[in-house]
């Protein structure tokens, strides 16, 4: 997910560059989408929620850098006096939903949940089982572009919406299904040190399940198989 999120801004800076060359119009909605980047950089939440907006105004339905720049609106008005629950709500309820099927997706929902965090009301709510539902779906999706460590973030995310929702039975059932996607990439990577970057996930969900023996019969395995 870091890795995503590195490669993302790299290509964003890229783009900014050729936006501030003069290679695009001001109107075009990406130029817009840069413009609301570059806004949120500087910490402009009104400024960057006007130009996402203004993006998404303009840009067709089905627009390449739609979910992004729906999930970069929600980010700048969780800045905003008015916040983003209803925004999130609105989103995740779309029926169809602009925001796709990857993990793009999984950030959004992850993001909404932070736009209801500490709210017990009716919508934050409604957001967070908006958030399970939709995760699920995506993370149960075998045709989803999700790479394991994606797939497990989703796994996650889901975990923590069912927790908030009080929902422990669910959330266990989230969690053995983050255990499972982990345990076979751990099993597809045969460079035990490659492998150790699902470690750290398989110790929390082991430890949320309960299941303390098998963590650290695991530690155990893994140092021995450590230069």
């Amino acid at each position: 997910a870091q890795m995503r999120a590195f490669m993302t801004d790299g290509a964003r800076s890229v783009a900014i560059a050729h936006a501030a060359s003069g290679e695009l119009r001001p109107d075009d909605p990406l130029a817009l989408l840069l413009a609301g980047h570059r806004a949120a950089l500087k910490n402009d939440a009104a400024e960057a929620e006007k130009n996402f907006s203004a993006a998404l105004a303009r840009a067709p339905r089905g627009w390449e850098h739609e979910t992004e720049a729906m999930l970069g609106l929600l980010k700048a008005r969780k800045h905003l006096p008015a916040g983003c629950a209803g925004t999130a709500d609105a989103a995740l309820a779309e029926t169809p939903s602009r925001l796709g099927r990857s993990s793009l997706l999984a950030d959004y929902a992850d993001e909404a949940l932070d736009c209801v965090e500490g709210d017990q009301g009716a919508r934050a709510k409604h957001v967070r089982e908006l958030v399970a539902k939709t995760v699920a779906e995506l993370a149960r999706d075998a045709s989803t572009p999700l790479s394991p460590d994606d797939r497990s973030d989703a796994w996650r995310i889901v975990w923590e919406a069912r927790e908030q929702l009080g929902d422990h039975a669910g959330a266990l059932e989230a969690a053995r299904a983050r255990l499972d996607v982990i345990d076979r990439a751990i099993a597809a990577q045969p460079d035990p040190e490659r492998a150790t970057t699902f470690d750290g996930a398989r110790m929390e969900t082991l430890e949320f399940l309960a299941r303390p023996e098998e963590a650290a019969r695991f530690l155990a395995e893994r140092e021995k198989q450590l230069p």
